[in-house]
């Protein structure tokens, strides 16, 4: 699969989780993680899709791998310390808003 074969999945897995189309765009995700896994961007959009389904234990393993590619990806830090905080984990959600922050 060509890496333009890649950046079709991932744009066409945005559009479908924008239309709610929730169940192809994780697969279009899942497609880009397994054949490029240190692709960021897949990683991010796979947790947020992931989380438009409330599996917040599998987004937050979406986002975890994003920030273990790349610490400072704002999106999966911010949006991890969203989840954090409506799971109720509000020290760890600071921890990642305080880091963004600094």
């Amino acid at each position: 699969i060509s890496i333009g074969d890649n950046l079709n999945c991932l744009a066409g897995g945005s559009a479908l989780g924008e239309t709610d189309k929730l169940d192809e765009a994780l697969d279009a995700f899942r497609r880009v993680c397994d054949i490029e896994p240190g692709n960021v961007t897949a990683w991010f959009n796979l947790g947020k899709a992931l989380e438009k389904q409330w599996y917040p234990d599998e987004s937050m393993a979406a986002r975890a791998k994003a920030l273990e590619i790349d610490p400072e990806h704002v999106q999966s830090r911010v949006l991890t310390g969203q989840n954090l905080r409506t799971l109720g984990r509000t020290e760890e959600a600071i921890h990642h808003v305080v880091r963004r922050t600094e």
